[in-house]
């Protein structure tokens, strides 16, 4: 192998590993927060996550799938679901013992906390 082919190889195994790298750096993270609502008393709270979605087309960004979940004031996940368009989250309504979002959950909530 001459000296002009070895330096094309490492020349193309750098560049692949440069994009490779930063493509890995540039990634969306796996899933950021869409909305939140705290209960009444603070004591929980609903949070709605957004799935990464590596391309949409204009105007389909809140299109995007993602997953409810209700945890405590501690951060303890409590319940969880998935939404197939994060758009379809509403604000909860909250109960002294439930919390429900229409059609898409009625979680009850732990006594005696």
């Amino acid at each position: 192998m001459d000296r002009a082919c070895k330096i094309r190889t490492w020349l193309i195994v750098l560049v692949s590993f440069g994009l490779t790298v930063g493509l890995w750096l540039l990634r969306p993270p796996p899933h950021e927060e869409y909305a939140h609502w705290d209960s009444p008393d603070g004591r929980y709270r609903v949070t709605v996550w957004r799935d990464a979605v590596l391309s949409a087309m204009p105007g389909q960004g809140s299109d995007a799938p993602g997953t409810v979940s209700l945890t405590d004031w501690g951060g303890r996940e409590l319940f969880s679901t998935p939404l197939e368009m994060v758009q379809l989250a509403s604000p909860p309504q909250w109960q002294p013992d439930r919390v429900s979002m229409k059609l898409i959950f009625d979680w009850p909530l732990e006594a005696g906390e």
